[in-house]
């Protein structure tokens, strides 16, 4: 007997996970002109209430072809802790390159105006794209401003140096960058007054928008009552909820959670164990919405939903991701854990359960992935890796 089950009618849910892009025909721009309106768009996501920052899709000869604000919060309301202009360019692309008939991810530029997070850098690389930012940021950003070095697994930096830029502070102009040099967009650029807007737009949005963030519970607050699985007949896409009767992770053998955690599924847990929901992943649409993706993005929207306030969601602070196989590839680490770490934009204390567990795995390996992340995931919100196993003896 399956020890899961699907809505019935999931279709009758939809999440629209790139609402902050809108497909442009421009060009072709310089990479002045890019500065100017990637720092615009970050003063519009400023002043709609949420995080300030903005970005453009490029293609070659620096044609436009789509451009995004930030859509963390929308209207007052956390709607996807993911929503970063970078995650949702990758999915607009893959939404859209069939019909629009757009060039190879390595053909394009992810322009943008602030350093991409580890979430972002992680996207990125697995789906193929470059990327050029206007200014660094010293928390979640990949680049530490003035050094060579990288905030991901250094298994990355020789490939990530050819993919990302970023425009120098200590300097008027400069005629290299790379990515953009290779797809023949014109790269000379006054950096100060682009530089100075995109900052600005970002740091005056910053403490008031993490703080909304990591405070956030879902609008349902501490509603918790159970009405059983039957009382819910659509659910987000590709979510699922544990048959009834299905024990805690930690009284289960390996053989029923690879059954649960199947084809690249995980569940979210709260710290008894229980199971609250289950999400496949849905790469075959675009290869970077894993199964946790869409767990961070189906948990936040059902949270915030009425109708879902008897389904007994945890507190965001008090669950716990499992998959069956840690992240092998260094660039999927980096996504997945930086994405945790977006989900939660304040400090997690240690819990019966690491915010990422996983059945198989090397702890030794997850552990080295964290320590090169930026100071912000490793000391500040504190994401954290572990075994299941290993977790229930210690």
């Amino acid at each position: 007997m399956s020890t899961f089950r699907s809505a019935a009618h999931r279709h009758a849910e939809h999440m629209d996970i790139t609402r902050g892009v809108r497909s442009v025909t421009e060009g072709p721009f310089t990479l002045g002109m890019a500065g100017e309106r990637s720092a615009a768009l970050a003063e519009r996501a400023a002043a709609s209430g949420t995080f300030g920052v903005g970005g453009l899709m490029l293609a070659r000869g620096g044609r436009v072809i789509s451009e995004a604000v930030n859509a963390v919060i929308v209207d007052g309301v956390v709607r996807d802790p993911t929503a970063h202009v970078e995650r949702q360019l990758i999915d607009w692309y893959y939404k859209n390159w069939k019909r629009l008939d757009l060039a190879e991810p390595q053909e394009l530029v992810i322009f943008s105006s602030l350093d991409p997070c580890a979430m972002c850098a992680g996207a990125i690389l697995k789906a193929g794209f470059n990327a050029v930012s206007v200014a660094y940021d010293q928390g979640v950003g990949i680049h530490e401003q003035g050094m060579r070095h990288l905030n991901m697994h250094p298994e990355l930096w020789e490939r990530a140096d050819r993919v990302f830029d970023v425009f120098p502070s200590n300097a008027q102009h400069r005629d290299f960058f790379v990515p953009l040099r290779n797809l023949g967009i014109g790269a000379t650029v006054d950096t100060d007054s682009v530089i100075g807007r995109s900052l600005g737009a970002f740091t005056s949005s910053f403490d008031t928008i993490r703080e909304a963030i990591g405070s956030h519970e879902g609008s349902l607050g501490s509603a918790r009552r159970d009405a059983g699985i039957g009382a819910f007949e659509s659910l987000p896409p590709g979510i699922e909820l544990p048959t009834t009767g299905i024990g805690a992770v930690q009284t289960l053998d390996r053989q029923v959670l690879g059954n649960i955690l199947s084809d690249g599924r995980a569940c979210m847990i709260d710290q008894t164990g229980r199971i609250v929901l289950i999400a496949k992943d849905a790469q075959d649409i675009s290869p970077i919405r894993s199964s946790i993706m869409e767990l961070i993005r189906a948990y936040t929207y059902m949270s915030n939903s009425p109708k879902y306030s008897a389904l007994d969601l945890p507190a965001k602070s008090e669950v716990s991701f499992l998959v069956y196989r840690a992240p092998q590839a260094a660039q999927d680490a980096l996504m997945q854990l930086g994405a945790l770490g977006s989900f939660l934009e304040s400090p997690r204390e240690a819990k019966a359960f690491p915010l990422l567990s996983y059945v198989e795995g090397s702890e030794a390996r997850m552990q080295e992935f964290i320590s090169h992340m930026s100071w912000y995931y490793k000391d500040h919100v504190k994401v954290s890796a572990g075994a299941l196993y290993s977790a229930l003896r210690d």
